[in-house]
């Protein structure tokens, strides 16, 4: 079994019900400010003609956006029930981009085999350990940051290597959605820096290790600086 210790409370979300006590406002209903007021407004507007919020979503959504970890348990992997939180402080936030930094020697990082472009340090970070959910995060990423300044890198799934690298030296790349050992493979060949990594959403969790994930998923996430 995988744990991710925390040294916040971290709350526990079920199919219907809620684990510990939690915001004032949850569950929530809809997607109106009166029920979210920290929802980013051109995300509620993507959300306007939208279906109701699944019963998943009507307790994470609101934890999520409060700022407290949480663990989402249920049946359904709920892409959008983590999407939320983790890209509402991104879009409000348009003003902080990614940082690009030279390597250590002054030289530019690329793919660690002597490509040109900066190295990127995305603020939010997405894992997902199988290609169907990946491409689900990643249509989800498409839909809601679609007329935003936020800019997202795949890695991993139908991503090539050089797809990856390229959307990564894009000014602005904030989010990187990836699986376990590509994002470690990235990391290890000085193509992501994860220092400023403030959101980290891992999806199917349950899946991990089953998957042969866990170790790559713990290297990772003992990046040296990962926050």
């Amino acid at each position: 079994e995988i744990t991710m210790e925390s040294a916040a409370p971290v709350f526990e979300v079920t199919s219907d019900s809620l684990v510990e006590r939690v915001p004032t406002n949850v569950p929530i209903t809809g997607w109106s400010a009166s029920e979210l007021p920290q929802l980013e407004e051109r995300l509620r507007a993507k959300l306007q003609n939208a279906s109701p919020p699944t019963p998943t979503q009507r307790h994470a959504v609101p934890v999520g956006l409060a700022g407290h970890d949480l663990i989402v348990n249920s049946g359904s992997h709920d892409v959008l029930a983590l999407m939320l939180p983790l890209l509402s402080p991104l879009m409000a936030d348009e003003t902080a981009p990614a940082v690009a930094s030279p390597t250590a020697n002054g030289a530019s990082s690329g793919d660690g085999a002597g490509g040109g472009g900066a190295l990127s340090r995305p603020r939010a970070l997405v894992i997902a350990p199988t290609r169907p959910l990946l491409a689900a995060a990643e249509e989800c990423a498409a839909s809601l940051t679609r007329g935003s300044g936020v800019r997202y890198a795949v890695a991993g799934g139908s991503a090539e290597w050089e797809e990856t690298l390229a959307a990564l030296r894009v000014a602005g790349t904030s989010l990187v959605l990836g699986s376990p050992g590509r994002l470690l493979d990235l990391v290890e060949r000085a193509s992501l820096d994860l220092s400023q990594v403030g959101y980290l959403a891992v999806l199917a969790l349950d899946q991990v290790a089953d998957l042969g994930y866990e170790s790559p998923l713990r290297r990772l996430l003992a990046t040296p600086g990962f926050p």
